[in-house]
C-alpha cells in the first residue's frame, strides 16, 4: 500500500469504515485530534493513500512513563520514559495491507529521534486484546493486562 504520513490539519476529517466498537476513535479523530494537537496533549499523524488522497489511518502519540517494576530486566525501581501510542486506527478496507505497521514504524522513528534529544526507552501501547497479535508480530512485548487492555512495550534498545 502506497501512503504518505503527515500531521493532522485543521480541516482533516474522515469517514473511516470500522466496526462500531471503534467508532469512538473515529469521533476522536474528527472532533478532537486537531484540538489536542494545538493544546499539545497529543500529536496525530495521518496516513494518506497516495492514489485516492484519502485519509486511511491515524495514530495519536504523547509522552508518558511506566513504572520499571512492570518491565523485566530494568534492574531498579524508576519511571521509564515512553512514547505512548494513545490511539491507532486503520480503515477496515485497508487493514492487513501494512498500513498499521507503517504507522507504528513512524512512531518508533519519532521515539528514536526523541531519545536523541532527551530520553525515551520504549514505545508503549494499551492494546485492545484482539490487537495483541499485531503488536507482538512487530516486536512489542506484553507486560500487563486485563480483559479490556493489554499494556505492551517496544524496547528501543533492543530494536534494529
Amino acid at each position: 500500500m502506497n501512503i504518505y504520513i503527515r500531521q493532522v490539519q485543521e480541516d482533516d476529517s474522515s469517514s473511516f469504515y470500522c466496526d462500531k466498537k471503534y467508532q469512538h476513535l473515529v469521533n476522536f479523530f474528527n472532533k478532537k485530534s486537531y484540538r489536542w494537537q494545538k493544546l499539545c496533549f497529543g500529536r496525530t499523524l495521518v496516513g494518506i493513500e497516495k492514489k485516492s488522497n484519502r485519509i486511511v489511518s491515524f495514530v495519536t502519540i504523547s509522552i508518558s512513563s511506566i513504572e520499571s517494576e512492570n518491565i523485566p530486566d530494568i534492574g531498579e525501581k524508576m519511571d521509564c520514559p515512553v512514547l505512548l501510542i494513545g490511539k491507532l486506527l486503520v480503515d477496515e478496507q485497508f487493514q492487513k495491507s501494512g498500513i498499521g505497521k507503517t504507522m507504528v514504524a513512524a512512531t518508533v522513528g519519532i521515539a528514536k529521534k526523541l531519545n536523541e534529544l532527551s530520553a525515551c526507552r520504549f514505545v508503549m501501547v494499551h492494546s485492545h486484546p484482539e490487537a495483541v497479535g499485531f503488536y507482538k508480530r512487530i516486536g512489542f512485548k506484553e507486560i500487563t493486562g486485563d480483559k479490556k487492555h493489554v499494556t505492551m512495550v517496544f524496547d528501543l534498545l533492543k530494536s534494529k
